[in-house]
């Protein structure tokens, strides 16, 4: 028999007390959302401010020892001199720099010592979650067993982190300078110090050169660190070697000649160019060869060049340039200024304000240099403004004054930078999260942060510089 008495809900008691769970289900769950992805942030921002901190310990400890020479107990150098203990690739306008420190590591356990090579580096990898920079690290074994490896013992390939952003070392001690052709004599800047009135750079000094030669056309810098232009004499045109350290140290050569095939008259100067490893001279005759070859290692003549192309046509034009950052600038309106083309198609101009130059060349950071008959070397600064956009203004080194004489000329001009391996280096590194969260914001890496890459992104990552200062004991003895 049923109870009459018997209780029970409504199904309006249901529906309410249904609803009002839910409405607290939902912000139980709107809650661990909020506090699960706050928690996933700050996991991943405290790995990356660990995952910093950890990897610049490890780069100063290798850095710090760069060129330690083990000893034995009667103070003999295992395995001798390390010649060339510290190298650093600068990316340029880029990232990221790479840096290999050679240096003698002992085994405290097994009581033998070893020489190692370790190098750090950064490359692109892509993954779901986009294209970014991979830091890695790798060690070679160049000796044991109390000897020089014939072949070194290449070491893996290791991932020392992840979502790099920046990785920018220095260790400048030096200067970083134009060397300027005015005939039979060389004129040096110094871009690292500003001149009187402002100017760009400042007058060092000014060197002839030997054997009462004369030049004209072209000068380049080449990759083993020496500067290469034609110079005239014995009614021929041949090849100059000049080592740029030279001017600094009377201890070194500063001139060496490379003769040419065979003799010719130019009635025009000859211009020349470097591709990788090999050096291009123009022939000075309107038919064949049109173009000679060497080899900068040996010096040697390796091949003629039979026929103009498009490359050895640009690399010879002195009204047409193009800086590291693909901007390419062409003389235009009878040398009255400059037409460019950015990479990503921005076109814009530049004027040379008159000057008429005779040359145009890009030096680093975007800076083009032209220089005019008049006897002054003329820069215009291109600075990127936004995007691709570019704008001119222009900065004035006269040749005119600082013990050069009055009527001295410029021919052509080559940046040289005379950077020398210091006790001090300088570490950034900037990391970012693997996610993104919030807003869009900004990130600039700050002027005292070192490195020529000057980083501006807005997103919604999170980002830091870490950064230090480590003294390289065995450079400081």
């Amino acid at each position: 028999m049923l109870n009459k008495y018997l209780k029970a809900f409504t199904l309006v008691e249901m529906l309410v007390a249904l609803a009002v769970s839910s409405i607290i289900i939902g912000a139980a769950y709107s809650s661990y959302q909020m506090v699960a992805t706050q928690y996933k942030k700050n996991m991943d921002v405290a790995e990356m401010h660990t995952s910093g901190r950890a990897i610049m310990r490890i780069i100063e400890r290798d850095v710090r020892m760069a060129g330690f020479e083990y000893r034995d107990k009667d103070a003999k150098v295992t395995y001798g001199t390390i010649g060339n203990p510290l190298a650093i690739k600068d990316s340029g306008n880029k990232c990221c720099d790479e840096v290999t420190v050679v240096y003698d590591y002992y085994d405290e356990e097994a009581k033998k010592a070893q020489r190692i090579k370790i190098r750090y580096w950064a490359e692109i990898y892509t993954s779901n979650k986009g294209s970014r920079y991979r830091l890695y690290k790798q060690k070679d074994i160049l000796g044991e067993n109390k000897k020089i490896l014939t072949k070194p013992k290449l070491g893996a390939k290791e991932v020392m982190a992840d979502y790099i952003e920046d990785f920018q070392l220095g260790n400048s001690d030096g200067g970083n300078y134009i060397f300027a052709i005015d005939n039979n004599k060389l004129h040096i800047y110094d871009l690292t110090k500003p001149g009187p009135s402002n100017n760009i750079a400042k007058f060092v000094k000014t060197i002839y050169l030997p054997d009462n030669t004369h030049q004209g056309g072209s000068m380049v810098f080449g990759p083993d660190g020496n500067i290469y232009f034609a110079i005239y004499g014995n009614y021929q045109w041949d090849i100059a070697v000049l080592n740029p350290k030279a001017a600094f140290d009377s201890n070194l050569k500063l001139f060496e000649r490379i003769k040419s095939p065979q003799a010719r008259i130019c009635n025009f100067n000859p211009w020349l160019g470097i591709i990788g490893n090999t050096l291009y001279v123009d022939s000075c005759k309107s038919q064949n060869p049109y173009a000679y070859a060497y080899d900068i290692s040996t010096k040697k003549l390796i091949k003629t060049i039979d026929k103009e192309n498009p490359q050895l046509v640009d690399l010879f034009s002195s009204i047409h340039d193009t800086s590291k950052d693909g901007v390419s600038c062409m003389m235009a309106g009878n040398r009255k200024y400059a037409g460019c083309n950015h990479p990503q198609g921005k076109s814009f101009s530049t004027s040379f304000y008159g000057t008429y130059p005779k040359v145009i060349k890009f030096l680093d950071n975007n800076l083009l240099a032209h220089h005019s008959y008049n006897g002054a070397i003329f820069f215009n600064q291109l600075t990127r403004v936004s995007g691709p956009a570019l704008s001119g203004g222009i900065l004035t080194v006269p040749q005119t004054q600082h013990g050069q004489h009055r009527k001295a000329k410029t021919f052509n001009l080559t940046q040289v930078n005379l950077t020398r391996a210091s006790a001090l280096v300088a570490i950034n590194l900037t990391l970012r999260t693997k996610n993104q969260y919030g807003k869009d914001r900004q990130f600039k890496k700050k002027d005292y942060h070192g490195g020529n890459f000057k980083l501006d992104k807005t997103d919604k990552y999170k980002r830091d510089t870490f950064s230090s200062t480590v003294l390289v004991r065995n450079l400081a003895l």
